[in-house]
């Protein structure tokens, strides 16, 4: 059924092509490049040629403005489909680098069906079928309708492939993570940067106030007197960080967020005097694992040092009694 449905669809769209069969005024007898395949090829015929590449084919990037004045064509291979391939949006731009799809234009199809309508009211309606895109993220079937809506300053090199929902998620995840590198298009062969105002439309206002407040700080930390706070709250890190002034050249700053006070020092790495503070913590730790135990009663768990005497000790606190040897 399929099969019957493409084939009906491909008779459709030949009798479309046709429409645009015009005589050439020569005979045409030298290879061109083929609009349809890349290649340089004979055109499908030498003394006819098609006026739906330079009157009802576009590039909504304006790539195909050159063609109007070109004899480039379609060979015979891309004549049989040509259409069929614009129809259910597999037919690439030419130009190079560009990605995006090559559309018909829906007027001059109007326009030149005037006199088939019931021809016209078939072609329109399998153009219309076929307005979908395969999501990026999601692998489901989307409308172009509910195409996320991207300024011209966004410069993708495709038509969508990602649906809304998608690529807000793909967004603040990235955002969350601090990864401002990859608040750009997901697609792997594009990678283009979004404008600010593409990107406030697409993510939620808590996580373009984060991507301001990131990105700020980005642009900070260039300053040799920037700082980030190390302290860690409730198992997350502060985040923060903030130019020192010249006239506060202090040991230690205090951050504006956290409170937490830092050393002005300890950048990139932890400055010889903390070292020495931090070895001398791990050495203090280490000795009392060594030399003490925990009360074994139930709740107290307070620590008990044997400086000298028998192995019987008691804690002080809850009175209960243990053996340093046992």
């Amino acid at each position: 059924m399929e099969d019957d449905d493409d084939f009906e669809t491909w008779k459709v769209c030949w009798e479309v092509a046709r429409l645009f069969h015009v005589k050439r005024d020569m005979t045409f007898s030298y290879a061109v490049q083929c609009i349809g395949c890349g290649k340089k090829a004979f055109p499908w015929s030498a003394t006819h040629r098609s006026e739906l590449i330079t009157l009802a084919v576009k590039c909504s990037a304006g790539h195909l403005d050159w063609i109007k004045t070109s004899l480039t064509d379609v060979c015979a291979r891309c004549n049989q489909d040509f259409v069929l391939k614009l129809v259910k949006r597999e037919q690439i731009c030419p130009d190079d680098g560009c990605r995006r799809l090559l559309l018909v234009d829906e007027g001059v199809m109007i326009e030149r069906l005037a006199r088939k309508p019931a021809l016209a009211a078939i072609f329109l309606s399998l153009l219309e079928r076929h307005k979908t895109f395969d999501c990026l993220i999601h692998g489901d079937m989307v409308q172009i309708s509910q195409a996320p809506r991207l300024s011209a300053a966004t410069e993708c090199n495709h038509e969508a492939n990602i649906c809304p929902k998608g690529l807000q998620e793909t967004l603040e995840k990235a955002i969350s993570e601090g990864r401002l590198q990859d608040v750009r298009c997901p697609d792997a062969e594009c990678k283009a940067k979004y404008a600010v105002r593409d990107i406030r439309s697409i993510v939620s206002k808590e996580s373009f106030a984060g991507y301001n407040r990131k990105l700020s700080l980005r642009n900070m930390s260039k300053d040799p007197n920037f700082r980030w706070c190390r302290s860690v709250v409730n198992g997350r890190s502060c985040e923060n960080g903030q130019i020192i002034p010249n006239t506060k050249r202090e040991l230690e700053w205090e951050c504006v967020v956290c409170k937490s006070r830092n050393c002005f020092d300890c950048f990139p790495n932890m400055c010889p005097r903390h070292e020495k503070l931090r070895q001398d913590d791990l050495e203090n730790r280490r000795k009392i694992q060594e030399t003490t135990k925990k009360c074994p009663r139930r709740g107290c768990a307070r620590l008990i040092e044997r400086n000298k005497g028998c192995a019987h000790m008691t804690c002080l606190e809850a009175t209960s009694e243990i053996r340093r040897d046992r």
